[in-house]
């Protein structure tokens, strides 16, 4: 890349919202036959709304072929899974840690990875998610320069080894020193929304219960709410939820790690309550997670007097219509409906 596209490059990594300078580096690149110069002239189209069936495919084109040349020296930083190209910028990526490299100021969700000091790119960060292990607590606390944009973390743990059956990552243990290392954390004016997520076995033996983090409430101002849980806790949740004031509350029962075969049972109170019952691939070894996912539906409907809508995949609909057809035909619902329910919980 010459001096002049070089120099615009450096100038969208320090202002990654202005997207003009985009399209004058697209320009410049054009002129010189460079691929990322069209791929970047298809991605600010696509934002646009301006682009075809064929150029979308060229622009797919583009990046399978040239993905790691498209990150501009990233490509080492991070990984395969969990890229993300906006308006031909990263905007999602996967890290083990995070370098200073300017190529970061346009992503917006970084995983697994936090920074650790205040020489960092990641001017556009808005989301923390996938945190592995308390100890990346300790790189937040260390910031001094907000991140004024960052409104949702998320922490998943532990992932439990399931030769050993016993927890690898150090989240949930010690919680009254979590809570003290949480209170530390300056950077964040914004953060409204949080995720607690971990393994399906963990949240059956004792999961995050409102009991174990009610510290969560005094870190931030919550707008939303996220764990993975038991059915059981969905009592105590709502309670909390009601006194705190959280917008939305969203409990699922799928854990972090578990594989596509699994079903989820997602419960979302936002001003009404509404059940998602998902699934991924079906295959003939699906009666345990289909079990839990009935146990998980006698719960709810124990728990709560009123449910505006139930949304069940279609993939499974004969086995839940068998086994809780009386509590579908009690019309508690404002809405059933059935179809292709994709996976709630990002991965």
């Amino acid at each position: 890349m010459t001096r002049g596209p070089t120099d615009m490059l450096a100038k969208i990594f320090a202002n990654p919202d202005d997207f003009t300078l985009r399209r004058v580096l697209a320009d410049q690149l054009l002129e010189r036959g460079a691929p990322f110069g069209e791929f970047l002239r298809l991605q600010l189209d696509d934002a646009e709304g301006r682009i075809s069936a064929s150029e979308r495919a060229r622009m797919n084109a583009l990046l399978a072929a040239h993905e790691d040349d498209f990150l501009h020296g990233l490509a080492p930083s991070i990984h395969k899974r969990g890229r993300v190209f906006e308006r031909g910028f990263l905007v999602q990526a996967s890290a083990d840690e995070v370098s200073t490299h300017p190529a970061f100021g346009t992503v917006r969700t970084l995983i697994r990875a936090t920074p650790s000091h205040d020489d960092h790119a990641l001017a556009s960060l808005e989301e923390l998610r996938a945190i592995p292990q308390a100890g990346l607590i300790d790189n937040l606390r260390q910031l001094t320069r907000p991140l004024s944009r960052v409104h949702t973390l998320t922490l998943h743990g532990p992932h439990w080894d399931r030769s050993a059956a016993r927890p690898q990552s150090d989240w949930w243990s010690g919680q009254e020193e979590l809570a003290t290392r949480f209170r530390q954390i300056t950077a964040f004016p914004h953060l409204r929304h949080v995720g607690l997520l971990g393994t399906r076995a963990w949240s059956r033996a004792s999961g995050p219960g409102p009991k174990n983090f009610g510290w969560l409430f005094g870190f931030c101002e919550l707008n939303t709410l996220m764990v993975t849980g038991h059915p059981s806790h969905l009592p105590a949740w709502l309670d909390v939820q009601a006194k705190r004031g959280i917008r939305k509350f969203v409990l699922s029962t799928r854990g972090t790690n578990e594989d596509e075969r699994a079903c989820e049972v997602q419960v979302t109170w936002d001003g009404a309550l509404d059940i998602t019952i998902a699934t991924g691939a079906i295959r003939e070894d699906m009666l345990n997670p289909l079990l839990d996912t009935s146990r998980a539906l006698d719960v709810i409907e124990r728990s709560v007097d009123a449910i505006h809508s139930i949304t069940i995949d279609e993939r499974i609909q004969e086995a839940i219509m068998k086994t809780h057809a009386g509590m579908l035909e009690k019309k508690r619902f404002g809405r059933v409906s059935f179809g292709q329910t994709p996976f709630m919980l990002g991965r």
